[in-house]
C-alpha cells in the first residue's frame, strides 16, 4: 500500500558515511561475529556426522547417506523454515530480544541432538549393508536416527529464521542487501573454518569422534 502512494518518495543512497554508520556498526559487527561463530558450532557436528556414520565398523555409503538426508532430513528442514518461522515473527513482535533467544536455543538443540548420536548403540555393518538403504533400515535404532536427523535440521532452521530478520529489523533498507551478503559471505567462511577445526581435532585425536 505504501509503494502505492505517489507521495512518498525514499531516495536514500548509500555513502562512505552511510556505510560506516550503518554496515561497519558496533551491532552489526557483533551480529556478523556471532554469525561465524554460529556457523562453526554447526557445521562442525555435520561434518563429525558424516565421516563417522561413513566410517568402520558403520560403514554407511554415500548413496545411503544421501537417501537418508532427503527422506528425513529435507522434510525436517521445510517444517522448520515453514512453522517455526511463524512461530518465530510471533515471538519477535512481542519482543527483538526472542530472535537471540531462539537462535541460542536453536544451538544447544543442534549440538546436543547430534551428539545423541555418538552414544547410541548402532549397528555394525558390512560395506554391502551399508549401501543398502532398505537393508539399513530394517535395524529400529536407524529409525531413531532418522528422527534426530528431522530434529536437527528441524532446528537448525531457526538460526536463519532468526539471523537474517534480526539484520533487516535494525538496517535502513538502501543497507539490507550490503549487510546480508557481508554477513552470508562470512558465514561461508565460518562453515570452512569449522570444518578445518573439527578435521584438525579428529587427526589429534587419532581418529577418535
Amino acid at each position: 500500500s505504501i509503494l502505492k502512494l505517489d507521495s512518498i518518495k525514499y531516495n536514500h543512497a548509500l555513502t562512505r558515511e552511510t556505510v560506516k554508520s550503518t554496515i561497519l556498526s558496533k551491532t552489526n559487527l557483533l551480529i556478523m561475529i556471532e554469525g561465524i561463530f554460529t556457523q562453526i558450532c554447526l557445521s562442525i557436528p555435520s561434518f563429525l556426522m558424516v565421516g563417522y556414520l561413513q566410517s568402520p565398523p558403520f560403514n554407511l555409503s554415500p548413496f545411503s547417506g544421501s537417501l537418508f538426508i532427503i527422506f528425513f532430513g529435507m522434510p525436517g528442514m521445510m517444517i522448520g523454515s515453514t512453522l517455526l518461522a511463524k512461530k518465530s515473527d510471533a515471538l519477535a513482535k512481542k519482543s527483538i530480544k526472542n530472535r537471540l533467544y531462539l537462535i541460542f536455543v536453536s544451538l544447544l538443540a543442534y549440538d546436543f541432538v547430534a551428539f545423541v548420536v555418538y552414544v547410541l548403540p548402532l549397528p555394525h555393518l558390512t560395506a554391502a549393508e551399508g549401501g543398502n538403504f532398505l537393508v539399513f533400515m530394517a535395524f529400529p535404532v536407524w529409525w531413531l536416527v532418522a528422527l534426530i536427523e528431522f530434529l536437527v535440521q528441524m532446528v537448525g532452521t531457526l538460526y536463519g529464521n532468526n539471523q537474517r530478520p534480526l539484520l533487516q529489523k535494525i538496517n535502513l533498507p538502501e543497507a539490507q542487501a550490503g549487510i546480508s551478503a557481508a554477513n552470508s559471505f562470512l558465514e561461508i567462511l565460518a562453515i570452512g573454518i569449522g570444518v578445518i577445526v573439527a578435521g584438525s581435532m579428529l587427526s589429534l585425536l587419532n581418529g577418535n569422534y
